[in-house]
């Protein structure tokens, strides 16, 4: 079984990036918040943002799942049907045009 992404708030959520690998037995949830940007890295206002990616897996190293989130007004999410184990997560920014911001700090749960 897949991970699931739900938005708090918005539209309605986005489906998971199938694994390479097969998941563990889902079990668990995440809720992840983040603070909308308003700059550029270049420090200019940022005016086209378009939505969020959430990036997550079970290694810091290979977040190799992914979800898109449409729509700058939702900044949290719960990630569910999530294995057993340490799961990481990240999230990027990107604009209408296709940019996307660098990842965040990755944070994580443990999933018992």
């Amino acid at each position: 079984m897949d991970p699931k992404v739900t938005r708090i708030g918005g539209q309605p959520s986005g489906t998971a990036a199938r694994a390479p690998a097969p998941a563990p037995t889902a079990k668990g949830t995440a809720t992840l918040r983040w603070a909308a940007p308003t700059q550029t890295s270049a420090g200019d206002p940022l005016t086209d943002l378009a939505g969020y990616r959430v990036h997550y897996g079970q290694m810091t190293v290979r977040l190799d799942r992914k979800v898109t989130i449409d729509g700058p007004g939702t900044t949290a999410a719960v990630v569910s049907d999530l294995g057993s184990g340490t799961w990481f997560f990240a999230v990027t920014a990107f604009t209408r045009a296709g940019v996307e911001s660098s990842m965040s700090n990755v944070v994580s749960k443990y999933i018992p």
